[in-house]
């Protein structure tokens, strides 16, 4: 599967998953700022949550970040499944359904 190889600041993070979040926070605080890193992901056909954790940054750390076939993914943190309810479940098929008419009868489809 396709994902990142992150390493920096001493640690070495292999990711994976249907989507990948890499975020560089910078928070300002009256007089002072927050530099972090955070890596997270979801895999939505099994409806998971990851989070491979964050990482607090400093001025002059520097961070190497390669896509690339991931073989071994890192352990996630944290990792929370969240179950979609049959009603969730129909609300969306209906708002699929309604979509896909509106598509037909532009001719896009």
């Amino acid at each position: 599967m396709i994902g990142f190889k992150i390493e920096g600041k001493g640690k070495k993070l292999s990711v994976a998953s249907d989507a990948i979040h890499v975020i560089f926070a910078l928070l300002v605080k009256e007089s002072e700022e927050e530099l972090s890193l955070h890596v997270r992901g979801s895999n939505d056909f099994f409806q998971e949550r990851l989070n491979w954790g964050s990482i607090k940054l400093e001025p002059g750390d520097e961070f190497l970040i390669k896509v690339e076939e991931i073989e071994d993914i890192s352990k996630p943190k944290k990792k929370e499944f969240h179950e979609c309810s049959e009603e969730q479940l129909k609300e969306e098929l209906k708002t699929y359904f309604a979509l896909k008419q509106e598509l037909e009868g532009a001719n896009w489809i």
